[in-house]
């Protein structure tokens, strides 16, 4: 995997441009719902039915938990549901939804990265882009801030990023 590769006097450019090219043209299959293929979930039309259905889900947790105040949770349904007006897609693209230095593999060729696979699709869904880009931004930009411009550069060579795409990041990371 690359968390055994990657390091800061690893040239991955090439390897990111490539890896941006195969998330952008997984993101070109598409369905008409968001699904997330485990048996007993429910199917949405939509990604406002699917955020409700998760926020109702989810909220007798939050609302245990210690760390996270009540305006905080507020706050971050306001963001939510003002967000939501910029996930319009009558269509959803399939999405890893993991992809990140642990599920990439590689080799090492003159201390230049070699992409050679991506592996656990147990998350495997249908979704906004953004589940993808998110994941892969926490696995891999956090850690190698360099590699974003590659990876963008090969991903909006084939598909253009949403509009409104930071705000849109901003809900789907909230």
């Amino acid at each position: 995997s690359l968390e055994h590769l990657l390091s800061s006097n690893i040239d991955a450019n090439a390897a990111m441009l490539i890896l941006g090219k195969y998330v952008a043209t997984l993101h070109g299959l598409t369905e008409n719902t968001i699904a997330e293929f485990e048996k007993g979930r429910a199917v949405f039309p939509n990604f406002t039915t699917y955020v409700h259905h998760y926020i109702e889900e989810w909220l007798p947790l939050l609302t245990k938990a210690l760390h996270i105040n009540n305006a905080e949770l507020t706050e971050a349904r306001e963001i939510i549901e003002k967000g939501l007006s910029y996930f319009t897609e009558t269509s959803w693209p399939y999405v890893h939804a993991d992809i990140s230095q642990e599920n990439l593999l590689g080799k090492l060729q003159n201390q230049t990265l070699l992409l050679t696979g991506l592996c656990d699709f147990e998350n495997v869904q249908t979704g906004p882009p953004e589940y993808d880009l998110a994941t892969i931004h926490d696995g891999i930009f956090l850690f190698y801030p360099h590699l974003e411009a590659p990876f963008l550069d090969g991903y909006t060579s084939l598909r253009p990023l949403p509009n409104q795409f930071q705000t849109r990041m901003r809900v789907v990371c909230l």
